[in-house]
């Protein structure tokens, strides 16, 4: 303890822990109510990287910092630790992972193990995941064993890490986000969205209003140099406005497309891997995330998805009334 003025104030206190990426957004919980709990509960404070971040480290920092802890391990089902966290690949075909992951073995696996795990896809025959070495080593046996195949002597290490993706088809994905004019959990919001924003590997179908968040812009340019294939739809009056990013995006070599009506172009979606629909008031501007109230939904639910997608397959296709940019 430092005393100053004669009054006894304790030093500050803080744990931090080493968390895959995938359950970052677990233990901020919907909207912050899990970070807010924590700090009601505990008078601990956590601080979590955002999702364009690659850090992995959560900090608990006053309060009962090992009663936080202790807690959050209870609801990730897992023990956190600050042992450091490799991103490996391993040797999986996408009919294998169907046959393996059935029912809610996903979530149960990559709970017991503690790790971030990303499905295998047509063009990606590995599946990524990110945790403690020595967990990474035992899920693969376990995996293999299932498998009836031989465990490999050891698992690959990709050049270029990076957190593993959600999987956007195993269970299903039903999610609001409510900003509330710069309330503190905004932030949290917004990293919610820009998570679901670059959960895909294939697809990248954006229909907006207009697009002036440097973040989002950042992060839809991220995607495409990921080889997403990314298509933008948008309003041929705010694309030409001061701050719009459209410019710079279709600068970037994304193909863009905007109305030439006189009326706006005034959707608010995006559909990602023809698996996961964005859509809501949240216009994509950082006014909207830092100042306005505005919603967003994010689902798998196929009958929206596969509605909107169909939308923007018409909207990109009307070539009377939809241009390039």
């Amino acid at each position: 303890r430092r005393v100053h003025g004669g009054e006894t104030t304790k030093h500050r206190r803080m744990v931090q822990v080493q968390v895959p990426k995938a359950f970052h957004r677990h233990i901020v919980g919907k909207q912050g109510a899990n970070a807010k709990y924590l700090n009601t509960t505990f008078g601990t404070r956590v601080r979590v990287p955002s999702s364009e971040d690659s850090s992995t480290a959560i900090v608990f920092e006053g309060g009962d910092e090992a009663g936080a802890v202790a807690f959050v391990s209870e609801k990730l089902g897992f023990q956190l630790t600050d042992e450091a966290l490799v991103v490996n690949q391993i040797d999986l075909t996408v009919a294998e992972s169907k046959a393996l992951f059935t029912g809610d073995r996903f979530n149960e696996l990559s709970a017991k193990y503690g790790l971030g795990i990303r499905l295998p896809s047509d063009e990606d025959s590995h599946l990524v995941v990110q945790g403690r070495a020595a967990d990474i080593a035992k899920f693969s046996q376990e995996i293999h064993t299932l498998l009836g195949k031989a465990t490999p002597s050891a698992v690959k290490t990709p050049a270029k890490q990076q957190a593993p993706k959600d999987n956007l088809v195993q269970g299903k994905i039903a999610e609001s986000l409510f900003f509330a004019g710069g309330e503190a959990d905004d932030s949290a919001d917004e990293d919610r969205f820009i998570y679901w924003l670059r959960s895909g590997s294939k697809t990248l179908d954006i229909c907006v209003f207009t697009i002036t968040s440097d973040r989002i812009a950042k992060a839809i340019k991220q995607e495409f140099r990921d080889g997403v294939k990314v298509r933008i739809i948008t309003d041929n009056h705010t694309s030409e406005a001061l701050g719009s990013d459209i410019k710079d995006l279709s600068d970037s070599g994304i193909p863009v497309k905007t109305d030439i009506s006189e009326g706006h172009m005034h959707h608010k979606f995006c559909v990602i891997d023809n698996k996961l629909l964005i859509n809501g008031s949240f216009n994509w501007t950082r006014g909207a995330s830092t100042a306005n109230y505005e919603n967003v939904m994010i689902t798998n639910e196929p009958v929206f998805v596969k509605d909107f997608a169909e939308e923007f397959e018409r909207l990109w296709n009307d070539t009377a009334r939809i241009v390039p940019f």
